[in-house]
C-alpha cells in the first residue's frame, strides 16, 4: 500500500482508482466514504478535518505523485481551495472554476503515470452520470486530463444531508421524504432507460439538498447493460465504513435476492427502492397504498415488481391524494371478509379491528358500516370469548358498581341500632338473641365496607355474605315474627345483593339462600323444636317475639319505626340501583345514535 505523504488530509487504505460523488454541508470539511470500485460519496455535516475512507489494494505498481505536487499543478482554469477527500490513487478538492466563477468538486488522479485502461477505469463513473441527465443525478461538468496527462472531471458541489439521516431526525416531515422518494425513482427510471442498474441504493446514498435539491450519490458500482463504451466494473471485496461486508454488488439489506446471486436487472434496483420506501413509510401509520407498493416492490420473483417510474407515479398519487380507488376497493373487501371470519369465530377484537380497516378503505361501503355498527352497539359483554381487553373493561365497571353499592349496603345494615333505644323502652326479653341480632348487622355491614374496598372478591366469598345475610333474617324472623317486616327484609336484600355480578350470576342460589333463612325457623316451630313465635286464633293472628316484649305501650311504636326505616331503606337502595341503570343505559343509547351519524346512510 503506498501512503499519501499529504500532512493535511489523514489517508485511509488505498482502494482501486475511481471517481467520487461530493456532497457537503454549507460549512466544514467532509468525510468521504469510497466504494469498492473507488467511488467516493462526501457528505458532512460539521466542522473538522476530513478523512478519506477507502477499503481496496491499490491497483497496478505506479505510486501517487510526490506530496504536493498536485496541490501546486491544478487544471487549467481551477483554482484549488481544499482538498476534501484522499484515496491510493485519486483526490477529490473543492476548487474554483475561474472561468465561470463557481465552485465545483473535482476528482483527481494521483498516480504520476496511469495507463489507458486505469483512466478509463477511473472517468467510468464520471461518464455514467454523464450520460443520465436528471435533476436528481450530481451533473458532471466536465472530463480532462491535467498538464501532466492525469485525467480529472468535475462535478457541481451539493450541500445538504442523507435522507438515512433525515428518517433518523423524529421531526422530519414523511411527506418531504415520499416526496424525495419520488424523485429518486423517477431518476432511476432514466437510468433503466439508459441500461444502467445502479446496484446500491439506499438512503444514505441519497442527498438532500439545502434548497429541496434530491440527488442519487454513489454510481461506482453501477452496471452498464447496453452499451461497450464504458469498461467492465470489477467487483471486489470491500468493507464498508459502518462493518457490513458485501461483494461490492451492493449493499446488504437493500439488494435483491437475485443480486445477492450476481444476476443484475432493473428490477434489484427497484427491490432496493421497496426498501428504502419501506423505511420512510415505517416513519407513521403505513397507508394500505404504500404498505402494498412496498410489498409489490419487493417480491422475490424480478418479474413480479413494477418498474421505477410505477412506483414513483404511486407514491406520487398518494401525495396527490389521488388514492387508487379500486386498489382500495379490493382491499376493503378483504378486510370485510376477513371481520365476518372472525365473527363466525367468535373473536370479535379481530372483526372490528377488520371491519374498521374495511370501513376507512371504502367509507361507502354499507357493508362494512353495517358490521362495524352491529359490533359496536351489540357488544359481546357476556360471552367469556371476548377479548382480554374488553373483560378487563367489562370487570372495571362491575368492580366500580360494586364498590358503590356496597358502600350504601353497609350503611344500610345500621338502620337497626337507631331502633334499639325504642326496642329496649318497650323491654327486651332476650338480650341474646337482641345482642346476635346487633352483632351480625354489625358483621354484614363491615363485610359491605371490605367488599367495597376490595370489589374483586371470590364468589365465595360472597355466597357467604349472602349466606350471613340469611342467617340476619332468620333472627329477625325469631325477633319480630315470620308475618311481620321481615318477608318484605328478604325481599329487599335479595334485590339489593343482585348488584354483586357474582351473585346475579347465581340468583338461584341468592333467593334459596335468604328464603331458606326465613324458612327455617318457621319449619323449625311446626316440629317443635323452636318455640312458637304465631298462632292462629278465631279472632285473628298472635304474634310473639323471642326476644322482645310485645305487650307494652310503645309496641306499636317499635313496630311503626320498624317498618318506616323498611320502606325508607328500601326506596333509598331501589331508586339508586334504578338511577344508575337508567343512566347506564341513556349513555349507551346516546353512544349508539352518534355512532350510527358516523356511518352512511
Amino acid at each position: 500500500m503506498t501512503k499519501d505523504a499529504s500532512p493535511t488530509v489523514p489517508a485511509g487504505p488505498a482502494i482501486a482508482s475511481g471517481p467520487a460523488t461530493l456532497a457537503t454541508t454549507a460549512s466544514g470539511p467532509a468525510t468521504l466514504a469510497t466504494t469498492a470500485s473507488g467511488p467516493a460519496t462526501l457528505a458532512t455535516t460539521a466542522s473538522g478535518p476530513a478523512t478519506l475512507a477507502t477499503t481496496a489494494p491499490v491497483r497496478g505498481d505506479r505510486a501517487p505523485s510526490e506530496s504536493g505536487a498536485a496541490l501546486e499543478l491544478p487544471p487549467p482554469g481551477y483554482e484549488i481551495r481544499s482538498v476534501i477527500g484522499r484515496g491510493g490513487m485519486g483526490e477529490v478538492v473543492l476548487a474554483r472554476d475561474r472561468r465561470i466563477g463557481r465552485d465545483v468538486a473535482l476528482k483527481r488522479m494521483l498516480v504520476a503515470q496511469p495507463t489507458p485502461e486505469e483512466s478509463a477505469l477511473f472517468l467510468r463513473e464520471a461518464r455514467i452520470q454523464a450520460r443520465l441527465a436528471h435533476p436528481a443525478i450530481v451533473p458532471v461538468f466536465e472530463i480532462d486530463a491535467d498538464q501532466d496527462g492525469r485525467p480529472y472531471f468535475t462535478m457541481k458541489w451539493v450541500t445538504g444531508t442523507t435522507l438515512h439521516d433525515r428518517i433518523q431526525d423524529p421531526a422530519a416531515s414523511v411527506k418531504a421524504m415520499l416526496g424525495a422518494v419520488v424523485d429518486v425513482c423517477r431518476a432511476i427510471e432514466l437510468a433503466h432507460a439508459r441500461g444502467v442498474v445502479h446496484r446500491d441504493l439506499k438512503p444514505a446514498n441519497v442527498m438532500l439538498g439545502d434548497y429541496g435539491e434530491v440527488y442519487v450519490l454513489d454510481w461506482g458500482i453501477a452496471r452498464v447493460l447496453d452499451g461497450t463504451d464504458l469498461p467492465a466494473h470489477e467487483d471486489l471485496v470491500e468493507t464498508r465504513g459502518d462493518g457490513d461486508t458485501s461483494d461490492g454488488r451492493g449493499t446488504p439489506g437493500y439488494m435483491a435476492p437475485e443480486q445477492a446471486r450476481g444476476e443484475v436487472s432493473p428490477a434489484a434496483d427497484v427491490y432496493a427502492l421497496g426498501c428504502i420506501l419501506a423505511e420512510v413509510v415505517a416513519r407513521e401509520p403505513a397507508s394500505p397504498e404504500l404498505a402494498a407498493l412496498c410489498t409489490r416492490a419487493r417480491a422475490e420473483a424480478p418479474g413480479e415488481r413494477p418498474t421505477a417510474r410505477a412506483v414513483a407515479d404511486a407514491v406520487q398519487r398518494y401525495l396527490d391524494g389521488d388514492r387508487d380507488t379500486e386498489l382500495r376497493r379490493g382491499l376493503a373487501a378483504s378486510e370485510l371478509e376477513a371481520a365476518r371470519t372472525a365473527v363466525a369465530a367468535g373473536d370479535s377484537a379481530i372483526a372490528i379491528r377488520a371491519a374498521g380497516s374495511a370501513l376507512a378503505l371504502d367509507p361507502a361501503s354499507r357493508d362494512a358500516a353495517q358490521l362495524v355498527g352491529k359490533l359496536m352497539i351489540e357488544a359481546p359483554v357476556d360471552d367469556m370469548r371476548a377479548p382480554a381487553g374488553l373483560r378487563a373493561a367489562l370487570a372495571d365497571a362491575d368492580a366500580s358498581d360494586v364498590r358503590r353499592h356496597a358502600r350504601r349496603a353497609a350503611l344500610a345494615y345500621m338502620v337497626s341500632i337507631p331502633l334499639l333505644p325504642i326496642a329496649m323502652w318497650n323491654g327486651i326479653e332476650s338480650w341474646a338473641v337482641v345482642g346476635a341480632a346487633l352483632a351480625v348487622a354489625g358483621l354484614l355491614s363491615l363485610a359491605a365496607w371490605r367488599i367495597a374496598a376490595r370489589p374483586e372478591r371470590s364468589a365465595a366469598q360472597l355466597v357467604a355474605y349472602a349466606a350471613g345475610n340469611a342467617i340476619y333474617v332468620g333472627i329477625l324472623t325469631r325477633t319480630f315474627g315470620p308475618f311481620t317486616f321481615v318477608p318484605g327484609l328478604a325481599c329487599l336484600m335479595i334485590a339489593s345483593m343482585c348488584a354483586y355480578p357474582p351473585l346475579a350470576r347465581r340468583g338461584w342460589l341468592l333467593v334459596a339462600t335468604i328464603v331458606a333463612g326465613w324458612c327455617v325457623p318457621v319449619l323449625l316451630e311446626q316440629l317443635g323444636v323452636l318455640a312458637r313465635t304465631f298462632e292462629s286464633r278465631p279472632d285473628g293472628l298472635l304474634l310473639r317475639s323471642t326476644a322482645l316484649d310485645l305487650t307494652g305501650a310503645t309496641t306499636a311504636s317499635l313496630l311503626f319505626a320498624t317498618c318506616l326505616a323498611m320502606l325508607l331503606l328500601a326506596g333509598y337502595l331501589a331508586t339508586s340501583i334504578a338511577v344508575g341503570h337508567l343512566a347506564a343505559k341513556r349513555r349507551l343509547v346516546g353512544q349508539a345514535w352518534q355512532l350510527r351519524q358516523l356511518l352512511p346512510p
